[in-house]
């Protein structure tokens, strides 16, 4: 198979949801199974004794909020927790952002654990940072929960996007688009976050399927168009080369930007992203370029919320639904990996490089999705409620 994170085991991604009954209008949604039950990380930080259905206080920390991405993601948390206020599933719901400072997230996570929530979600700064939060929470005798971002934590559930499919997705998908052979830009996220971390494992082992493949040179852009212009700038000037472009999230346009002000033609092989700029962008101005984007959902921390609230009212997840941690592989049945459902393509055919589970519209398609949206609202594709349900036993 052509994605380097296909599955094997019996549940296998598709067993994630139970089938595309379950699914939203935006696509699939699903999970692999890897081993044989629930670890003692699910006991620790997910099923609690049920004593209780409403009234639970939640906190989130994000310890990251750098792009217009993470402002959506966590205007979609806040909004599914005014909903759960509503209906009094929810009676204290407190978001705290860190500006991707680990001591300021350690700050506001000792103050959530003197107010002793139910439980608290947060997304980490850094791997060393999210150990220390997790330690503090333990000795509290509050579940915790890593979002958005995995981190390597045996005593917190990861609820997060699975990296290394989401990557190894695209990378293989640029990797067939040049036949194996070509110079290429690649643009990576922020350093040191988990997401990033995984991201890059997982591209070094697709492209160490293509020999004929180089990659020229390798820049951070922090998931922010902005960085990312100023990044790709001087790596234009020193390589002459650039057969196609490998970036991760929200940065397509200012790559964009770089070459145009580099007055450089662009590559005609780029993978883009879900924004509504570039999509547009892409529609409009890019005729010849042959791209996709492939959504890192910004329901991933709202749909990880509404899984939290049902695994503090006492439900417990299938039997081989949790993964192996995606930093530290050693951490056994401690992850909830929901993998990308969509992908948008020029004219919405899949390849080799699909997952069974993966919908694949056009371009023209996505567009009309975006129509009426800001130029920096990103595609989302949400977990729907009975696919939620379907986690658990």
């Amino acid at each position: 198979m052509a994605v380097s994170n296909a599955c094997s085991s019996p549940l296998s991604r598709r067993g994630f949801l139970g089938g595309a009954a379950a699914l939203g209008a935006a696509g699939v949604l699903s999970a692999c199974g890897v081993g044989g039950g629930n670890s003692s990380a699910s006991n620790a930080s997910g099923a609690r004794s049920g004593s209780k259905t409403k009234g639970f206080k939640i906190a989130v920390e994000d310890g990251y909020t750098g792009n217009t991405w993470r402002t959506q993601t966590n205007i979609n948390m806040q909004q599914v927790a005014d909903e759960l206020q509503k209906s009094g599933v929810i009676s204290k719901f407190t978001l705290l952002t860190s500006p991707n400072d680990a001591n300021t997230q350690l700050t506001h996570i000792q103050a959530m654990i003197a107010d002793k929530p139910d439980a608290i979600l947060f997304a980490p700064v850094t791997n060393a940072s999210a150990q220390t939060a997790v330690q503090r929470m333990k000795a509290a005798g509050i579940p915790a929960y890593v979002i958005v971002d995995p981190a390597p934590t045996r005593d917190a559930i990861n609820v997060v996007g699975g990296d290394d499919t989401w990557w190894s997705i695209q990378a293989e998908w640029l990797a067939q688009q040049l036949n194996g052979k070509g110079k290429i830009l690649m643009v990576t996220g922020l350093p040191g976050n988990g997401s990033d971390t995984v991201r890059q494992a997982s591209v070094k082992k697709v492209l160490a399927k293509y020999p004929g493949i180089e990659v020229v040179a390798s820049v951070p852009g922090n998931w922010d168009p902005g960085v990312a212009r100023t990044a790709v700038a001087p790596v234009l000037s020193s390589h002459p080369q650039i057969d196609a472009i490998l970036t991760q999230d929200i940065m397509a346009t200012g790559i964009i930007q770089a070459f145009r002000a580099a007055s450089r033609p662009l590559p005609k092989i780029m993978t883009g992203d879900y924004t509504a700029a570039f999509l547009r962008m892409w529609k409009t101005e890019l005729p010849d370029l042959q791209s996709i984007g492939v959504p890192y959902t910004p329901t991933v921390g709202s749909d990880a919320l509404k899984i939290v609230i049902q695994t503090l009212q006492g439900k417990k997840f299938k039997d081989g639904l949790l993964e192996n941690n995606e930093i530290n592989p050693s951490i056994t049945h401690n992850s909830l990996l929901m993998p990308p459902a969509l992908a948008v393509t020029r004219d919405g055919k899949p390849g080799t490089w699909k997952p069974s589970t993966m919908n694949v519209i056009s371009l023209d398609d996505a567009v009309k999705q975006v129509e009426g949206k800001p130029d920096t609202y990103a595609l989302e594709a949400p977990i729907t409620e009975d696919a939620i349900n379907g986690l658990f036993q």
